[in-house]
């Protein structure tokens, strides 16, 4: 439970941090990929745990890409928005 709160109070800091408050979809991307890592990594031995890792930041990574296509921002917006958040 305290790793889960840290990685939402993380989350939702380093938004704000990089200038981008409110973004409700970049820090709920961010806290789901932590607990997907968490509970991945839960999950399995611990010699996987690279892969774990590895996929958890791939299918952030791609979801961060998606998200940032999607955007009706500005090209400057939508590349600091990609570099923030991933």
């Amino acid at each position: 439970l305290p790793v889960v709160l840290l990685q939402a109070v993380t989350a939702a800091g380093w938004f704000r941090l990089n200038g981008m408050w409110p973004a409700r979809q970049g820090i709920a991307l961010a806290f789901l990929a932590g607990v997907v890592a968490d509970i991945g990594l839960l999950a399995t031995d611990a010699d996987q745990a690279p892969t774990v890792l590895i996929g958890a930041v791939g299918v952030w990574i791609l979801l961060v890409v998606v998200l940032q296509l999607r955007s009706r921002s500005t090209p400057d917006e939508r590349l600091y928005g990609l570099t923030a958040a991933a």
